[in-house]
């Protein structure tokens, strides 16, 4: 581009000067040694300078070393994918144990009045991935205080109680759930079961 604009500015000198030279010449042409260029063709160098001067690249110019050549387009640049971040146990679902003993309502030990016995329930569930803690509830409606309500690193837990018993105004409707904990968070409840309390003094 500065090659072609040293042309032109070349060319604006030029016709410039071949003006001037008719004008002090008071001729309409101009007389170079071995040469005469008339009075337009002067005017004519002045206005190509400029043009060249001012437009130094044009799309219908070749581009040089390949005539039929078209100017180059400039490469796109694909943009680099960014990874998706892993979700933490708050951004997924956690996953929820899935309860197996006892079975829903389900007849558990109970005790005997004398307290020589000793009332044994176990309960069982399902691993979680990931998980670090179990929590199981346990109790009987309406009331508002479980018998149970502890957080274990395993998957079952057996209750064992010596000399106590359930009076037989409390022996039906009991229920259980248990729940995950994993990266410091706890997942929703299990579904909830129900389970019976067998008459007092059973065995």
């Amino acid at each position: 581009m500065l090659a072609v604009q040293i042309v032109g500015l070349i060319l604006i000198i030029l016709g410039i000067i071949l003006i001037l030279a008719r004008a002090l010449a008071g001729e309409s042409n101009v007389i170079i040694p071995g040469v005469t260029i008339k009075a337009p063709t002067s005017v004519l160098v002045l206005v190509l300078g400029v043009l060249v001067f001012l437009f130094p690249v044009s799309p219908w110019w070749p581009v040089a070393g390949n005539p039929s050549a078209s100017p180059a387009a400039s490469p796109s640049l694909t943009p680099t994918p960014t990874p998706s971040p892993t979700p933490t146990p708050t951004e997924q679902a956690l996953c929820i144990p899935r309860l197996i003993t006892p079975a829903d309502d389900a007849v558990l030990d109970n005790g005997r009045t004398d307290g020589s016995d000793t009332v044994t329930w176990a309960f069982s569930w399902t691993a979680c991935p990931e998980a670090d803690a179990y929590e199981l509830f346990v109790i009987h409606p309406p009331s508002t205080l479980p018998v149970v309500d502890r957080v274990f690193n395993l998957t079952n837990y057996t209750r064992r109680a010596h000399g106590s018993y359930v009076i037989d105004a409390n022996r039906f409707g009991w229920t259980w759930k248990v729940r995950a904990r994993s990266g410091g968070q706890w997942g929703n409840w299990s579904a909830i079961r129900t389970f019976d309390v067998e008459p007092v003094n059973t065995d």
